[in-house]
């Protein structure tokens, strides 16, 4: 079958160069110089040519090894030429090295010439052995002359000449070479002599080698105390015994992370130093590693400044973190700011942010205080001052929260031109917070003090009112039961009804101007009382505080807010009777006693006389200002008179006790207790429940919207021993629903709740359908506690508890109304 025409073109292409890479081989075999390819480890890749003139197997085991294979003598320079290679990338050419191969000393040129691997990038060696030069032609022996005496001996001639001159150079190359090496040897010397470090060499072993003078100078020993010596010996300090030879083998498998290392050296006085040491492999001609040369660097000092600048930048940092600061410096001219750590804290930004005056006034002045910054700082520097005046504004952190800062600093100027701006911003936030809080604090004193005037009036008006009410109701009911004509008893059944309207009006007007119902909630008194001291911190510069917080103090149930109110007007009253002390101290102690949460408020300030003791309770009652005869408060303090009934009137509400002990010119002390009310009933408390005649696993719905509150009442409702099954209402409507679909035998309900459905309505609802289902109120409101008496004389299955009530108060009313309930039934 004929071939194709494409397809016997494409056969012939391949047979030329099939033949053409034959011609190559035959041409590279005949006429290049025979070599060899090594890599970097010194291993034969490749034979090249006729090479068994250079390089020959040895006897024993077979290797690949071109030290191992190569002539004796040829090593040095090859080792040198490939080095050489390695520093200029390029190739290097020896001439007329001289060894001995097969018992014949044979003399030729090398080359090394670099080749990348294109496989691995790793740079690989070709080395070619070439002859000696060629003969100039005058040299050259004709065919005529090769047959006679004569030419033969033009022929010696001419191959003494060539040794001749092949010793000649190689003679000049070592004269040349030998004055080098003693130029560099010198300079090596008088390096190794005069450099200011340690320089040394050490064998394999740790042996000293090399102890130059600068170590001599150091350590205190002489050279030839040093070498021969074991450095580890003789150096290294205890404590690094074991750690440092691990080193030392780690650099002589030439691991590169230990070229460079930091350790001590131990003196001949006994004294340690830090070197900072830079390593570097010692190996022989055939590459063998033979030790390290290690050059040292005493950096005690400069470790230890490092040290010391590090702990420094520290305590500034935490001193400025703690104190809620920063440091800044602006550079005028450039507009460049740099912050410190603090400064970036503060302001919530990241360390490595650039920021400049630009990002400052536009992202960080509060807008509306921009202007006004910009105008302080724009008119400090034309005036030409260096302090800059304190300066409060706000700042925007780069999460959007505003805080105060006061700023104070100083301008730095270079030829009467300011150049840089160099300033502190202290965090006042919670100065100006507190400052608030106290403004609306002494507003809402004062709008308390009112409240209690308008409860006072109120509470006297009411009495004297009553009185006059309870005399016509009495005559009125006395005439109607007498009255026989029609119209007249109209007319005083009317004047009965106008009275009982005037006593409801009275007692509404009381309710209102009294205290609202206690807003309870759980808090450490000894954290209100830090609160309190905070608020009041800058009436209380320079007075002396002390604290005693005893341990296993419990959590207070209380209203928050008056406990606060309180506090602060005992505080204040403590502050106004040390105004005249030399050393003010107040004393705050906290710590639980009898079921009781105490706390004191002990001052030396000027005291109370005993005559007026018992009337410090009484409203408008003061001994300040104008009252104050023996001029023991300072100047301008003044007293309202209200600020001790309110303490009371809130303790009392609280069910807890107010006491006062007081000596003129020594001091007065405060002690209130409050009754604990715990968030779960106590093991005795357990006991005592499981073996009365309590009743349990019953079906509760609990009326409550205080969290506070409907958490303690669910949870020793449903543990153990009770067991309740409890269904809970934060407010009216809820209530309502759960009544509506649930059986209960027992409703806790609180009187007032959130919303439009008051406590009373719940309880209207369920007596519409269930007359007989246990009840128990719980509340604080004035105008139920005055009306649950007549609800009571109507409803037998309705009870009350006084906010606040103890747990055990609390089951014991509910077990009460279970009981009578029972009774009923039965």
């Amino acid at each position: 079958m004929a071939k194709r025409k494409g397809s016997e073109a494409k056969e012939s292409s391949a047979n030329v160069a099939k033949v053409s890479q034959q011609i190559n081989n035959i041409l590279i075999d005949t006429y290049a110089p025979p070599g060899v390819l090594v890599d970097s480890n010194m291993q034969i890749r490749q034979f090249v040519g006729h090479i068994f003139s250079y390089i020959g197997p040895v006897s024993g085991e077979a290797s690949l090894k071109l030290s191992k294979m190569v002539g004796e003598g040829l090593m040095p320079d090859l080792y040198v030429a490939i080095e050489e290679v390695k520093k200029k990338k390029e190739k290097v050419r020896k001439k007329n090295i001289s060894f001995k191969q097969n018992n014949k000393v044979i003399t030729t040129d090398i080359s090394v010439i670099p080749v990348s691997d294109p496989e691995t990038s790793e740079t690989n060696f070709l080395i070619l052995f070439e002859g000696p030069e060629t003969l100039q032609a005058s040299e050259i022996i004709s065919p005529e002359q090769e047959g006679n005496a004569d030419g033969e001996l033009l022929h010696l001639k001419q191959e003494l000449q060539l040794t001749k001159e092949h010793l000649q150079s190689i003679i000049e190359e070592l004269q040349e070479k030998n004055i080098e090496l003693t130029v560099t040897k010198e300079f090596a010397e008088n390096l190794l002599e005069t450099a200011n470090m340690i320089v040394l060499t050490l064998d394999s072993s740790a042996t000293i080698r090399t102890f130059n003078k600068y170590a001599e100078e150091l350590s205190g020993y002489k050279k030839d105390d040093a070498i021969g010596k074991n450095w580890f010996d003789l150096f290294i300090p205890p404590q690094d015994k074991e750690s440092i030879p691990k080193v030392f083998e780690k650099a002589l498998r030439n691991m590169p992370e230990i070229s460079q290392y930091e350790n001590h050296i131990v003196l001949k006085s006994g004294m340690e130093r830090l070197i900072s040491w830079s390593n570097n492999i010692l190996r022989d001609i055939s590459g063998k590693i033979e030790g390290v040369l290690s050059i040292g660097v005493d950096i005690t000092e400069r470790k230890m400044a490092e040290d010391a600048l590090r702990e420094s930048e520290s305590k500034l940092h935490r001193a400025q973190y703690i104190a809620k600061m920063g440091d800044f410096t602006w550079n005028i001219q450039t507009g460049k700011v740099l912050w410190s750590d603090g400064m970036h804290h503060l302001l919530k930004y990241d360390k490595y942010e650039i920021i400049d005056y630009e990002k400052v006034t536009k992202d960080i002045h509060h807008p509306e205080d921009a202007e006004r910054v910009t105008k302080w700082l724009t008119d400090s520097i034309a005036s030409g001052q260096e302090e800059l005046a304190l300066s409060e504004y706000r700042l925007i952190c780069k999460d959007g929260e505003v805080v105060y800062v006061q700023t104070n600093g100083r301008i730095e100027y270079k030829e009467g031109e300011a150049v840089k701006l160099f300033g502190t911003c202290l965090n006042i936030t919670e100065r100006m917070q507190a400052e608030k809080e106290k403004i609306e604090a002494q507003q809402y004193a004062a709008e308390q003090e009112k409240h209690a005037l308008v409860g006072q009036i109120a509470g006297k008006m009411a009495h004297d009112f009553n009185n006059i009410l309870g005399v016509i109701m009495g005559n009125t009911e006395l005439t109607l039961m007498e009255c026989k004509d029609l119209e007249t008893k109209k007319t005083l059944e009317l004047i009965f009804e106008q009275t009982v309207r005037g006593k409801n009006l009275t007692k509404n007007l009381v309710a209102f101007a009294k205290s609202q119902e206690l807003k309870q909630e759980f808090f450490r008194i000894n954290e209100r009382i830090d609160l309190v001291i905070n608020l009041l911190k800058k009436d209380l510069k320079g007075i002396a505080l002390v604290k005693e917080d005893k341990p296993g103090v419990p959590e207070l149930l209380a209203d928050s807010g008056m406990i606060e109110h309180a506090l602060v007007n005992l505080i204040q009253n403590s502050i106004h009777a040390l105004s005249k002390v030399e050393h003010p101290i107040i004393i705050f102690r906290t710590y639980f006693f009898n079921d009781n949460i105490c706390f004191e408020i002990e001052d030396n300030g000027c005291g109370i006389p005993r005559e007026h003791l018992e009337n410090i309770y009484m409203p408008s009652f003061t001994l300040k200002g104008s009252k104050d005869t023996a001029g023991v408060y300072g100047e301008g303090i003044r007293g309202t008179g209200y600020g001790m009934s309110n303490v009371k009137k809130y303790i009392e509400q609280h069910k807890g006790n107010i006491s006062v002990e007081s000596e003129p010119g020594s001091g007065t002390k405060f002690t209130i207790s409050i009754p604990v009310i715990k968030k779960e009933l106590t093991n005795k408390e357990k006991v005592e429940i499981s073996k009365s005649e309590s009743h349990f696993e019953k079906y509760i719905l609990l009326v409550e919207d205080e969290p506070a509150i409907s958490d303690v009442q669910y949870r020793i409702l449903t543990q153990e021993p009770c067991n309740h099954k409890v269904g809970t209402a934060n407010n009216g409507k809820v209530a309502i629903d759960l009544f509506e679909r649930n059986e209960y035998d027992l409703i806790s309900l609180d009187y007032v709740l959130p919303g439009t459905i008051s406590g009373m309505d719940v309880y209207n609802h369920i007596r519409k359908t269930n007359k007989t289902i246990p009840i128990l109120f719980i509340s604080g409101n004035i105008e139920f506690l005055e009306s649950i008496k007549e609800l009571k004389q109507r409803d037998a299955n309705i009870d009350h508890l006084s906010k606040p009530c103890r747990n055990k108060e609390y089951l014991g009313s509910i077990n009460k109304l279970l009981e009578r309930a029972g009774a009923v039934a039965k």
